[in-house]
Formats: structure tokens, sequence, C-alpha cells
């Protein structure tokens, strides 16, 4: 087997056969070359390696299979396959079938997205003004601005906090809000909202509606989103000053003073005048009991939406009474 191997001309076989008769040659006698790398200066290796960098330009250059199979099943014209290619196919493989959970009206506003995002237009496409999506968004920031709270604090606030929990490191912060990384919190974080799980229309609500924001947790090893915490500013009865509202949070959570010192410098960010956090569950652990009031979001939807799993229609979340938690900042 190994004589066949030696007097073979196959590529792959050349590199074995160079390093097989470098070893029982002993050291490298010409130049410099160390042992361990001579073989890179095989004249077959080389023309390898130049065969597979062709292919790999042609590859950049032409969509795959399964690249055209997903322009063609979102509805996407040939003017994006220059920016689909830059997606892994796993990536790819995720999009699809998030596409194939949701409904007809949720399919056409993930597409839209979608392509402004592949074309560098999201942040047009969110406040477009002969869209639903952009008139929702500029009634958004209208109310925000008439309640006194800075919208573009809100949208693109900046502050972070870094902490040591069980000897890792981790920074909170606000997610990206780039639709091809944000619509993977969940995944991440393995909670309801993943692209494959009961509630996968409620991060596309999150991406196309600025009256909620998601903060995030990230391992500062690899990057990897841990933990995330669903936010909407909110007036308590009516009643000036406004304040963030807690709405969700992952459960794996056993430190919470991070977070905490991380949402109230953020609401002093939006409204100085904020002195207080609440959230729907004892999120804190504070040694407090729940009051009933109500809270009203600020911000519209955009229609056919829903921003929360606590809710089957944005119309029935949270303008009721309730019983909720809140903490002093």
């Amino acid at each position: 087997m190994i004589s066949n191997c030696l007097n073979c001309t196959n590529t792959a076989h050349s590199f074995y056969k160079y390093n097989s008769q470098k070893h029982r040659s002993g050291p490298a006698s010409n130049g410099n070359i160390p042992p361990k790398t001579k073989w890179a200066y095989n004249p077959a290796v080389l023309a390898f390696k130049a065969n597979l960098y062709e292919k790999n330009k042609l590859r950049q250059t032409q969509p795959s299979q399964i690249q055209e199979s997903f322009l063609q099943l979102v509805g996407l014209g040939e003017g994006n396959h220059d920016k689909i290619r830059e997606l892994s196919n796993y990536k790819i493989d995720l999009l699809a079938s998030y596409f194939r959970e949701l409904n007809t009206e949720h399919r056409q506003l993930f597409t839209s997205m979608l392509s402004a995002s592949l074309n560098d237009r999201y942040n047009d496409f969110l406040f477009d003004e002969t869209t639903p999506v952009g008139k929702a968004n500029n009634a958004t920031r209208e109310e925000f601005n008439e309640a006194g709270l800075k919208f573009n604090q809100w949208m693109n606030y900046s502050g972070s906090v870094d902490y040591e929990d069980k000897k890792k490191q981790y920074k909170v912060s606000l997610w990206k809000r780039k639709p091809l990384q944000d619509l993977f919190i969940g995944n991440n974080a393995r909670t309801c909202i993943s692209t494959n799980r009961e509630n996968p229309d409620v991060i596309l609500g999150g991406l196309l509606n600025t009256k909620v924001q998601y903060v995030v947790v990230r391992d500062k090893k690899n990057n990897k989103i841990t933990n995330y915490y669903r936010l909407y500013f909110v007036e308590k009865d009516r009643q000036k000053p406004p304040g963030i509202f807690l709405d969700y949070q992952t459960n794996n959570v056993s430190n919470t003073d991070p977070i905490k010192k991380f949402l109230a410098e953020y609401s002093k960010a939006v409204s100085p005048e904020s002195s207080s956090i609440y959230s729907r569950y004892n999120y804190f652990h504070s040694n407090i009991q729940p009051q009933k009031y109500k809270l009203e979001i600020i911000g519209e939807v955009v229609p056919a939406t829903r921003t929360s799993t606590y809710c089957s229609t944005e119309s029935d979340f949270i303008k009721n009474p309730g019983s909720f938690y809140s903490i002093d900042i």
C-alpha cells in the first residue's frame, strides 16, 4: 500500500509521499527550511492550494444551491445574490426554517426586513413613512418626544456594565439591533422566542418595533449571548415621570446586580427624571410586594405584530390594571 502511494501522482498522496521520503532521509539540508515545513514547498501541494483558492473564489461569486433555494423561498431577487453569499449555509438554513414558521403577513414583513438588512437599509426601512412599519415607528418617536424622553438614547445607548460571575467575564449592553444577528438571541439563550419554538413571531416584532428594546448579557470570552431582557418605557397611572418596564428576563440569572445597575443608568440616559424600574415579576429578588396599578407602554405597534410573549395581540398587553413590582433607582 505504501509503495503504491509513493509511486502515484494523486495530489493528496503526493503530500504523504513527500513527507514519508523526507522523514526517511533525515533533516532538511536545503537552506534554512525546517523539516516540519519542507512539505509546503512541494510543487504538488502548491498546485493543490492554488486550485483550492480558485474554487473558493468561484464559490464566492456564484451562489450555492442552498442560497438559490433560500432566495426563491423568501422571494428575494437576483440583486441579493452578492449579499446572501456572505452568510453561512447553517445560517441560511436557520432563516429558511424560520420563514416556514411564519404566517403570510409575517412572511411579508420578514422578507422586507431581510432585504433591507442585506442591503444596509435597515434603519431607513424602520422609519420609512410610506410603510406601516415606518408609520408606527415614527409615531413611537413622537410619543417619546412628547413624554420628554430622549429617543436617540433609547435606540442607541452605548453604555455597558462588565462583571464577573463564577470566574467568567460578562458584559451587559443593548443588543445591536441587527436582524441577521439578533433574530437568534432566543436560540442562543434557549427560550420560547427561538426561531424554532412556540413564539417565533415575537423576536420579529422586536426587530420591527422601536417601542421595545432588548438588553443582552454576553460571555466576553466568546461574545455569545447567555441572557437577555425585554424592555419598554411606560407611564404609571398616566403619571410622570415615565420609567423602564422589565417585561421578561431569562431564567438562568444568578446575579441581578449588574443588570439592575445597567437598567438604572440606561433609564436615566433616556429620562433623567425617571426614579423607578417596573417589572412583571420580582426579577431582582427584592423584599417588596407587588402593587396594583395601570402601566401604559409608550409607543405604537406595527399592525399584525406583537412584541411580548405575554399577549396574543398587542392590544391586550398590560393596559388593564395589574400587579407589578417596582424598585427605586
